[in-house]
Formats: C-alpha cells, sequence, structure tokens
C-alpha cells in the first residue's frame, strides 16, 4: 500500500497531463476507500470488541461516530486533490473532482453498515429508506465541503 502511495507521489512530481492527474486523484480514494473497508472490518474482530464499542458508542447527544467515516476520508481526499493538482491549470479540474470524490465517500457509508452488521446493531443508519436518503444526502453536503476546504492550500483563486 506505501508503495503504491509512494510511486503515485513521484509520478506527480514529473507534471504528468491533466487525465494522468484525474487517474492519480482516483487511486488516491482506491487507496483511501480499501483503509476504510480493512478498519471496520477489522472492528469486527472479537480481539478488537472494545474499540467497536468505542466506535458505536452512543450518547445523550447522539454521538459522532459516523462523522469520521466520511468527513476524515474526505479530507485526506480534498487535501490528495489539492496536492496533485497544485498547478493553477488543473484548478478547474480539481473543482470538478470534488463531487466525485464526495460521492465516493458517501458510497462507502452503506458498506460499513453491511460490514458492521455482521457483529453488532449500528444506530446511526436510519431504519427507512426515506430516512436514509436523508442521511446520505446531508452526509453529501457535508463530505462535499470537506473535499472542498483543503483545495484552498493549494489553489488561492478559490472563492472560499
Amino acid at each position: 500500500m506505501l508503495t503504491l502511495v509512494r510511486r503515485m507521489t513521484e509520478y506527480t512530481d514529473r507534471n504528468p497531463s491533466t487525465g494522468e492527474k484525474v487517474l492519480i486523484v482516483f487511486g488516491g480514494y482506491v487507496v483511501v476507500a480499501i483503509i476504510e473497508v480493512l478498519t471496520h472490518w477489522v472492528l469486527t474482530w472479537p480481539a478488537f470488541k472494545i474499540a467497536l464499542s468505542v466506535y458505536l458508542l452512543h450518547t445523550a447527544s447522539g454521538g459522532l461516530s459516523v462523522f469520521p467515516d466520511f468527513i476524515v476520508p474526505a479530507i485526506v481526499l480534498g487535501w490528495w486533490n489539492g496536492w496533485v493538482s497544485r498547478s493553477s491549470s488543473t484548478f478547474r479540474t480539481a473543482t470538478c473532482l470534488v463531487l466525485p470524490l464526495a460521492l465516493g465517500v458517501v458510497v462507502l457509508l452503506p458498506l460499513y453498515v453491511l460490514i458492521l452488521r455482521s457483529a453488532v446493531s449500528v444506530w446511526w443508519w436510519p431504519k427507512t429508506i426515506a430516512g436514509a436518503a436523508i442521511f446520505l444526502i446531508a452526509a453529501m453536503f457535508f463530505a462535499s465541503i470537506a473535499v472542498l476546504l483543503p483545495l484552498k492550500a493549494y489553489h488561492k483563486q478559490l472563492p472560499i
């Protein structure tokens, strides 16, 4: 995994074309998705029962276990997108990738539920289809912002 990230990083230093940069950004998405899915899978192992109970902690105020599931990967992908497209000529490409990257992060949420439901009940997942739709739309909104914000560090013309 680290070798793949190292090779993608070395490749971006050679000033690849816009299409190649898009592939590098989506390669980063694949790495983040694999890490996220493996993390949730490992949480179902009996040896990680305490970690799973902390992850699924439900407090009176609601808990925050789902927040890191899409905000942290979205920030990482936003940083990666900005870093790969740091030349000003690919600013438009970088901003066009915000929604697909956010959607990719949000699409992983039902997969986490499927993985975790084999071990426990997931309290934060809505019980109805309408509730799930509203939940995913809200998650898409927050993930889009989380992908967009790190771009500001690399692209000063971003109007935020």
